[in-house]
């Protein structure tokens, strides 16, 4: 058992991820991508909830002690269905009112390589993507943004359902940001289903609470759930760090990559807390006064 829960430890990162995407496309010659989209992404948390259950890297953070596991659910459905289609339907709207104003004047509105194959304009997409997430990102750690954001960091403890613990006005705001350029310049709608079971997978495995083991140099390629979970510390210095989604480079080049080798975590969460445990008061959190004293 220890032989092979050591084998787990390092290959289970890139067999998750690498299962997904395989998944992802079997499902959507079978389904509508959309349809197929969520199926890998729900199977994609069960799982990884599963594996937390068997190798988890700290027990303290398990779901099943975590009392505010169903309001991240609740937050992630919210954020996903309510917040996602709002932000798609304004760029799809913008887009088609750029399109009509472009054409009166003889112009083509679609600058994007669709001539480029698939795996080419997902690269593409996702050096925009991740790029564009790292600003968002850094941006809504300050000012009236935070507020909304902090939803997201006052968590005490890391698991997968924490990937999803979004305030729905942050969706907006996010999805507006991030997607705007790809949808205006005319990018395929398989572009961004490939993109979001990338995405999806990379925030699951981020958050998750496994015991996962790699080599020194994975962490200054990829985002793996040591380098995601310092940027949940409490600690404030350690977690004005880490802040890109799936790939570390925007943290390296922006001087905010933290490796976990370096940086010890002991606590996560936020020192001054303003969210009330219950799901609707949540929700109103962030345009309620501060309080005094």
């Amino acid at each position: 058992m220890n032989t092979f829960k050591t084998v787990a430890r390092w290959t289970l990162w890139p067999l998750i991820f690498g299962a997904s995407l395989l998944a992802y496309a079997g499902l959507s010659q079978q389904l509508a991508p959309g349809l197929a989209l969520f199926a890998v992404t729900v199977g994609n948390l069960v799982g990884i909830a599963l594996l937390e259950l068997w190798l988890p890297a700290r027990r303290e953070w398990s779901l099943l002690r975590d009392r505010q596991f169903p309001r991240d659910i609740a937050h992630a459905l919210l954020a996903t269905e309510g917040g996602g289609r709002v932000a798609r339907l304004l760029l799809t709207t913008a887009a088609t009112i750029l399109a009509a104003a472009l054409a009166d004047f003889g112009l083509t509105p679609a600058i994007w390589p669709a001539h480029w194959p698939l795996i080419g304009q997902c690269a593409l997409g996702l050096v925009i993507l991740e790029t564009l997430f790292y600003v968002q990102h850094r941006w809504f750690h300050r000012g009236w943004q935070w507020r909304f954001h902090a939803l997201h960091h006052n968590a005490d403890r890391m698991h997968v359902l924490k990937s999803g613990r979004l305030h729905v006005v942050e969706i907006v705001i996010r999805h507006t940001i991030l997607f705007a350029p790809l949808i205006l310049s005319g990018a395929p709608q398989e572009v961004f289903f490939w993109l979001g079971v990338w995405t999806n997978s990379a925030g699951n495995l981020a958050h998750a609470n496994l015991d996962l083991r790699f080599p020194r140099w994975f962490h200054y390629v990829f985002v793996t759930p040591g380098v995601h979970h310092r940027h949940h510390a409490l600690d404030l210095d350690l977690g004005n760090s880490n802040f890109a989604n799936s790939l570390t480079l925007p943290d390296i080049l922006g001087g905010t990559f933290r490796h976990p080798d370096e940086y010890i975590l002991r606590d996560t969460g936020i020192a001054d807390d303003f969210y009330p445990r219950g799901f609707f008061g949540q929700l109103l959190a962030p345009v309620r006064p501060k309080r005094t004293g």
